[in-house]
């Protein structure tokens, strides 16, 4: 159990989603959904990964799997399965809570993910009856509580690393009757690699190429279509050589294309 703060604002990503709608896509290479927010594996309780039949899976595999694609992609928490927008009820210092656990869970993966290529947006649910000005006016109210200067945020840490429920949970339960909480999609977006702009240790000498992340498992997932798949060592050298290989063609092909117009 670990008991963390830090303090980061979230951009509006979408606009709004309607509660009971469909998303627009369906889980594939770069989408991925979840009902729950237990981001970590110690997030999970115990009962549900009990005599070898796991009834639920951290949110960490998929963000694993996300970082180590060339494409990234962005998990959906309160969509099910089936890509029904239901939402989560998040206080504001919920929503914190979300925020500190991600970056505690990314400085936890090796090597550490830099906060560049993650992102969590909370976008808020409107009812499926909401008219186009309600949504604006719900939508509106959401930024200004994020803009809120409560210090209040910011004096407590949030438990990290446990199934035990942080303070924030009770204080919300205890406000629930007085203050209807907001429904939200928690989307945590991980951003594609861009070696122009990020930096990794080099495993050739100037060779800038996108790291193999381990989790908090210590192991390492891709992609493939609609699910993460467990990469053993042998699999990640291979992958890693045939992106050593591509970066070299590359500088190789451009070599030949400035000897091409000297000869010109």
């Amino acid at each position: 159990m670990t008991n963390i703060t830090t303090k980061r604002i979230s951009k509006q990503c979408n606009f709004y989603y309607r509660k009971g709608d469909l998303m627009p896509y369906e889980e594939d290479l770069k989408h991925e959904f979840k009902r729950h927010t237990s981001m970590a594996v110690e997030d999970l309780p115990p009962w549900t990964q009990e005599y070898g039949s796991r009834t639920k899976r951290s949110i960490s595999r998929s963000i694993n799997a996300f970082l180590n694609s060339e494409l990234g992609g962005t998990v959906y928490l309160g969509v099910s399965d089936a890509g029904v927008i239901n939402g989560l009820k998040l206080s504001l210092f919920q929503k914190d809570h979300l925020r500190v656990n991600l970056d505690n869970l990314m400085r936890r993966y090796k090597p550490p993910v830099s906060p560049e290529r993650y992102q969590i947006h909370f976008v808020p649910v409107v009812p499926s009856d909401a008219s186009e000005a309600d949504a604006i006016r719900i939508f509106s109210k959401v930024q200004k509580e994020e803009l809120s200067s409560d210090e209040r945020r910011w004096q407590n840490g949030h438990l990290c690393q446990t199934y035990e429920n942080c303070w924030c949970i009770p204080e919300r339960q205890s406000l629930y009757d007085s203050t209807p909480f907001q429904d939200y999609v928690a989307e945590i977006e991980l951003k594609p690699w861009d070696p122009e702009k990020m930096k990794w240790n080099y495993v050739t000498p100037n060779v800038n190429i996108q790291p193999f992340y381990s989790n908090e498992e210590g192991n390492v997932f891709i992609r493939t279509l609609a699910s993460n798949v467990l990469c053993d060592d042998q699999e990640i050298v291979k992958r890693t050589r045939r992106k050593v290989a591509q970066f070299y063609n590359l500088r190789i092909n451009s070599i030949k294309e400035q000897i091409k117009q000297l000869e010109s």
